[in-house]
């Protein structure tokens, strides 16, 4: 499997990640929400936020499976 990792701002960067196709998972960050989605091949995965101050989530992260390729979201 190849991951990108992104946690950053610029938009246009992370699609590019997404959309290139040579990534099997993009984790990214930034928006503190969680995201578990599948673009093309794929797998965009955002683990949430380790600090619980946005959006009344709590504290989250996410443990990704290679054996499954499925992430595990925890509520810390």
């Amino acid at each position: 499997m190849i991951f990108a990792v992104y946690h950053g701002t610029n938009s246009k960067r992370k699609e590019s990640l997404i959309q290139c196709g040579k990534y099997d998972v993009v984790v990214c960050g930034h928006t503190h929400r969680i995201q578990n989605k599948k673009v093309g091949k794929t797998l965009i995965v955002n683990p949430g936020t380790a600090n619980g101050w946005f959006f009344e989530s709590g504290v989250t992260a996410a443990i990704f499976d290679t054996q499954t390729k499925e992430p595990d979201f925890m509520h810390l």
